[in-house]
């Protein structure tokens, strides 16, 4: 039982901080609608000088990707840029529910944890389908683990017997270490 406490609260902690770093990302993304004019008047003075810097490593910048994103950036709405930053505090709100669910150790935060880290896993394997990092494929591994490890142990969406069998199998852990505690003294 300690054991799992331990592993649920890495995974709260794990929680609460992907939950301020969307809170913090929405901020900025808000941020954005002021400084996108800045940004992209700076960005086509600046352009012919990057241009030569990503020359020197045979990179053409002007048809690259990232120039692909900063100008998509430069072109979103303010009506745009708030929706996506209420869903990022919206989800970031979500994360840390959960993490306080998985620090207290209650039901209710375990099954959130469920939902919440198996909707986006085809997005991630979506994401290793264009490009394959190490990281990606670690935090994939570390999410199924998570999810695995959660059903199981904890008997959640009727796993190996649901709630009941969960229960049945605290209440005989308890009296068996209650048990070997009055054994050995």
């Amino acid at each position: 039982m300690l054991r799992d406490l331990i592993i649920m609260r890495l995974l709260a902690v794990e929680r609460f901080i992907e939950g301020l770093g969307l809170i913090l990302a929405a901020l900025v993304v808000w941020r954005w609608d002021g400084m996108k004019g800045d940004f992209a008047s700076l960005w086509s003075k600046d352009l012919p000088l990057l241009q030569q810097i990503a020359e020197q490593f045979g990179w053409d910048l002007q048809h690259s990707v990232v120039a692909r994103w900063i100008i998509d950036a430069t072109d979103v709405t303010a009506s745009t840029l708030f929706g996506i930053g209420a869903l990022m505090i919206l989800y970031g709100l979500l994360r840390w529910l959960e993490g306080v669910g998985l620090w207290l150790a209650k039901r209710w935060g375990e099954y959130l944890a469920v939902v919440l880290t198996s909707v986006f896993l085809p997005w991630e394997i979506l994401e290793l389908t264009h490009h394959v990092t190490a990281i990606k494929v670690l935090l994939l591994l570390v999410n199924i683990a998570a999810i695995i490890w959660l059903v199981w142990t904890k008997y959640l969406f009727g796993a190996r017997g649901g709630k009941a069998a969960f229960e049945a199998k605290r209440a005989s852990v308890s009296i068996l270490e209650v048990e070997k505690s009055a054994v050995a003294q």
